[in-house]
């Protein structure tokens, strides 16, 4: 009887386990939000277009633990293609919070990145112009203002290694071609996202 009752208990722990990881495995690859964003550089950004290599935009929430990746695989292309690219990170800041509230890890890695400059993005308005919807979503546009690829450079929610965006970016700015033009945006939702306490900082 006891043995009965042992093994009645394993296995309903043992269901318990695979439902909890099913569960983070469908969580961490559960693309974020991306919305339409358009052909050519947006005429209403502030931020610097430049007309002599390519230009890669990424907008980032500071509370997001997912996008940690995305910054690794950011420093890894800027390795990969050194003085080709122009990088504009967007750090997003709400309005009515501390200005101490965007200062994370994630800013001192940004930080960290070779020539990539970092604009708070108040109430995620340069986001929204070029359609950014979630934390680690990518656009890199041609010197004409064309863009050549949208989405995430992780291959899933904080997952660091090769994968579809990140090699797409890096052979768009060393050979001008590449097997796809967007991919999955894997991270927190540029409103939503939480701070370092847990709470939930939206618009």
């Amino acid at each position: 009887m006891r043995s009965l009752i042992l093994f009645a208990s394993t296995a309903v722990w043992l269901a318990g386990v695979g439902f909890g990881i099913s569960k983070l495995l469908a969580y961490s690859y559960k693309p974020g939000v991306q919305l339409a964003s358009a052909r050519t550089w947006p005429a209403a950004s502030t931020l610097s277009h430049s007309r002599t290599k390519a230009t890669f935009v990424l907008a980032v929430h500071p509370h997001c633990p997912c996008t940690r990746a995305t910054l690794g695989e950011l420093a890894i292309i800027a390795a990969r293609c050194p003085n080709k690219i122009q990088t504009e990170i967007l750090l997003y800041r709400p309005s009515g919070f501390n200005p101490g509230w965007s200062d994370t890890d994630l800013r001192q890695a940004a930080m960290q990145i070779p020539g990539a400059a970092i604009v708070d993005d108040h109430d995620g308005v340069e986001a929204r112009r070029f359609g950014a919807a979630t934390s680690g979503q990518a656009f890199l546009y041609d010197r004409t203002g064309r863009l050549l690829f949208k989405g995430g450079i992780t291959a899933s929610r904080g997952h660091s290694g090769d994968n579809l965006g990140r090699n797409a970016v890096i052979d768009l700015i060393n050979s001008g071609v590449a097997s796809a033009s967007s991919a999955p945006v894997f991270g927190c939702s540029l409103q939503n996202a939480p701070d370092e306490n847990g709470r939930r900082k939206g618009l």
